[in-house]
């Protein structure tokens, strides 16, 4: 049972008879008196004395004990995401990338080149800065399937490796995929990455629950459902050589209309999978401020089963699966468990960037199709006013906030 004091910006909790309250903002959980539940829960007469003081008590927590920013750390390791290919062999409902197999030619694939470019920039713009030697994940999930361009995630990954052993920290070779070419040399080939060289080359899985749930947008060209294919491939390609070890995570995208957050994690972390992402779309289903009241109810449902499981049965398994900072809820957990201060939305153009095919630098996929967000070219560097102007934005910089 939980109640959301928006005009505080505070959620209390009744679990078990133990009484939470949420502070938002600051992302600090506190254990409060039942008095202060009920006053609280039905803004009685003590109502404005438990805020006044409980606003007196987080001040002086966090004078005493600054939150740290957990932006800084991440500057510790970079991620250039290349969109190596346009070409799909799926035909996903949300696919935000639809936009640009339609502006761009459909075949149009990344060079080695440039890509091998792109590696070499990055690192030389990039590291050894003020004498911390940083990692690099190099993403090659695209804007259409990974897999269609295999031979030249080969070869990248394989220069990754090169690279990783002239220097002390590593580059890391990751892609996301559909699954459904998935075969048994792929297997081979990543398995034997990760023998030279610990988690190397990962994978991440697309899919998004159970069959019902999974096929009402993950479809095929001629609009079958995905599940039965990529249910295969985990079964046949995966689990009998305990390849699942090379699946980074397994991403399940939700809409407004398709969300059963509970029942997805539980059927994926069924399968074998234990790091799971769930995360909005970014297409004509996305997120915004009239439904996220329906987000809110979804992720209310997980959480107090989650809560239940650990309190009850000592069972902290499910709730591991999201515990990860590229899940959306599992960022936010990171947050609280570790009380950090997040001032951005994401690190885009920061220490996260994306080369498209012809090798100009954006921020992210999302913006790679918005020509005033593009920030340089491999050839030519990033425009350094454009990295500061997105630095800047953060909360506690921006006026508004």
């Amino acid at each position: 049972m939980n109640t959301y004091l928006k005009d505080q910006e505070l959620y209390i909790f009744n679990l078990n008879k133990r009484f939470l309250l949420l502070d938002i903002a600051n992302s600090l959980t506190f254990e409060i008196p039942p008095q202060t539940f009920t006053a609280l829960k039905k803004r009685n007469h003590d109502f404005e004395k438990v805020i006044n003081e409980f606003s007196a008590a987080r001040e002086n927590y966090l004078k005493n004990n600054p939150l740290p920013h957990s932006d800084k750390k991440s500057y510790e390791c970079y991620s250039v995401n290349l969109l190596t290919t346009n070409r799909c062999n799926i035909n996903c409902q949300y696919c935000f990338a639809k936009t640009s197999r339609a502006k761009h030619n459909p075949s149009s694939d990344m060079s080695v080149d440039m890509a091998k470019k792109s590696v070499d920039y990055f690192l030389k713009e990039y590291d050894l800065k003020n004498g911390i030697e940083r990692e690099f994940f190099l993403d090659l999930t695209a804007a259409g399937e990974s897999l269609l361009t295999t031979d030249l995630l080969k070869e990248l990954a394989k220069y990754c490796l090169e690279i990783s052993n002239q220097r002390e920290n590593k580059v890391y070779a990751i892609f996301m995929t559909n699954g459904q070419l998935l075969n048994e040399e792929i297997i081979a080939f990543l398995n034997d990455q990760n023998q030279k060289l610990k988690k190397h080359c990962r994978i991440s899985l697309s899919l998004d629950g159970p069959k019902k749930i999974n096929d009402k947008y993950l479809i095929f060209m001629g609009g079958q459902g995905t599940y039965d294919q990529i249910r295969n491939k985990i079964e046949t390609c995966l689990k009998p050589f305990n390849n699942l070890e090379i699946v980074g995570n397994v991403n399940a995208t939700y809409t407004v209309d398709n969300l059963h957050f509970l029942e997805r994690l539980k059927h994926l972390h069924s399968l074998g999978f234990n790091e799971i992402v769930l995360k909005p779309c970014r297409g004509e289903q996305v997120v915004t401020q009239k439904n996220v009241g329906k987000i809110m109810k979804e992720y209310s449902i997980l959480c107090e089963y989650l809560l239940k499981n650990i309190v009850k049965n000592h069972d902290w398994e499910l709730f591991h699966t999201i515990f990860n900072p590229w899940d959306y809820f599992g960022r936010y957990l990171l947050r609280v468990f570790f009380k950090m201060k997040t001032t951005r939305r994401c690190n885009g153009g920061i220490n996260s960037f994306c080369v498209d095919q012809v090798g100009d630098i954006y921020p992210c996929p999302p913006l790679a199709e918005i020509k005033f967000k593009k920030m340089g070219n491999i050839e030519h560097g990033i425009n350094k006013k454009i990295g500061q102007g997105l630095a800047e934005q953060q909360v506690d910089k921006v006026k508004a906030c």
